[in-house]
């Protein structure tokens, strides 16, 4: 099932192309947003919802199992995604 969803859901292609799959990472909102941003642009892909919506989307929408979290980092709060990191490709972009 998971298969076939993540062939057949644009959000999994997504999840795919711009990140791993890592139990212990985490990725904040705005990088997660910049990063669909790019891949939208670049796959002419619909953005057919807020941009404020895409962690929840990712979270309910998709294969891989994410969580919504909060991480401090320096003193901030930042909210985000737990269970995925970062394509090197995309931290050097």
């Amino acid at each position: 099932m998971d298969t076939f969803r993540g062939l057949n859901s644009t959000l999994d292609l997504f999840l795919q192309s711009c990140f791993v799959k890592d139990p212990n990472g985490f990725v904040p909102n705005h990088l997660l947003v910049q990063a669909w941003q790019e891949y939208r642009i670049t796959n002419k892909v619909k953005d057919d919802f807020a941009r404020n919506m895409l962690p929840i989307k990712l979270e309910l929408d998709t294969s891989w199992g994410l969580q919504r979290d909060r991480k401090s980092v320096g003193g901030v709060q930042l909210r985000g995604l737990r269970g995925l990191g970062m394509l090197k490709k995309q931290m050097e972009g």
